[in-house]
C-alpha cells in the first residue's frame, strides 16, 4: 500500500469514527444558539413566526419555540457527558423526536405564510425561504444521527470508543 493510500485510509477511519459525533455536536450547538436568540427576542425569524402563527400568543409562542430548541440542543449535547449508554440513547431519541416535530412546524409556517418564504417569481426564495431550506439539512443530519444510535454489534455507541 502506498504512502498516500495509507494517509487516505487513516483520514477515512477518523471521519468514520468522529463524523457523526461532530455532526451531533454542531447540530446541538446550533439549536441551543437559535433557541437562545428567540428567548432574548433577537431572532430574525420572529416576525415570520408572528405572521405564520397569528393565533399564537406573542411573546409566549416564540419563547416556547426557543425553549423547545434549547431542549433539542441540550439533548444532542448531553451524550458528550459520561452517561450510561441506555440513558444517552434515550436522551438523543427524545431530542430527535422533538427536532422532527419542530421541523414539521417550520414547514407548516411555509404553508401558512408562503409569501414570507417564496419570491413571487418562482423558484426563487426569500432570505427566510433560504432559512427554511437549511432545515432540510437539519432533517438529514437528524436522520444520520438516528441511524448511528447503535453500533453494528447492537450495543449503544459511545463517542470515545
Amino acid at each position: 500500500m502506498s504512502f498516500l493510500a495509507k494517509i487516505e485510509e487513516g483520514v477515512e477511519a477518523g471521519l468514520r469514527r468522529f463524523g457523526v459525533a461532530v455532526l451531533q455536536l454542531t447540530l446541538g450547538l446550533v439549536y441551543v444558539w437559535f433557541g437562545w436568540l428567540k428567548l432574548v427576542d433577537a431572532s430574525p425569524i420572529i416576525p415570520v413566526i408572528r405572521v405564520a402563527f397569528r393565533e399564537m400568543p406573542y411573546p409566549f409562542f416564540p419563547y416556547l419555540l426557543g425553549s423547545w430548541e434549547i431542549v433539542i440542543g441540550a439533548g444532542l449535547l448531553l451524550p458528550f457527558l459520561p452517561l450510561p449508554r441506555r440513558i444517552e440513547t434515550a436522551i438523543v431519541r427524545i431530542a430527535l423526536l422533538l427536532l422532527f416535530l419542530q421541523l414539521c412546524g417550520t414547514f407548516a409556517a411555509a404553508i401558512l405564510a408562503p409569501a414570507a418564504f417564496f419570491s413571487p417569481t418562482l423558484p426563487y426564495l426569500t432570505v427566510v425561504g433560504e432559512f427554511l431550506m437549511k432545515n432540510l439539512v437539519f432533517a438529514a443530519a437528524g436522520l444520520v444521527i438516528a441511524g448511528h444510535l447503535r453500533t453494528p454489534d447492537d450495543t449503544f455507541r459511545r463517542f470515545e470508543d
